[in-house]
């Protein structure tokens, strides 16, 4: 009698686990692709141009973070940045119609500060020396 209520318990303990875990893993989410954790944001770092009539912002083009500039009245965006190979690392206001932005080369960490107008015209190297890091 003592081994039948054992045997007896033992499968009632292996039915109820068996049961409670079909029950657990149903009720799981669904996994997000890990891809999702490492993308670049739609689009971000927002700041708004001292005089209040433009935002400035990050967004990928071809999974490179590059900066825009929308005008607030008109909604006209602009793309300031072309960088295809590094993401621009952070960028700033310069007055109302400058911004300045770091970014380095082929990711070698020896970041540069550059200088761009609101039309995305002559970007220029404000620190062009080699093997030197800037920061701001």
């Amino acid at each position: 009698m003592h081994k039948t209520s054992l045997l007896l318990i033992f499968f009632i303990a292996i039915i109820s686990f068996w049961g409670f875990s079909r029950i657990a893993f149903a009720a799981l989410p669904p996994l997000i692709p890990i891809e999702d954790f490492f993308r670049n944001s739609e689009i971000a770092r927002f700041s708004i141009s001292p005089d209040g009539s433009k935002l400035a912002y990050m967004k990928p083009v071809d999974r490179r973070m590059n900066v825009f500039v929308r005008n607030i009245e008109t909604g006209e965006e602009r793309r300031l940045t072309t960088e295809k190979e590094r993401d621009v690392a952070g960028f700033f206001w310069k007055g109302n119609d400058r911004i300045i932005f770091m970014k380095d080369s082929g990711g070698d960490e020896n970041y540069h500060i550059w200088i761009v107008n609101i039309f995305g015209e002559e970007p220029r190297n404000l620190t062009p020396f080699p093997n030197v890091k800037s920061s701001i």
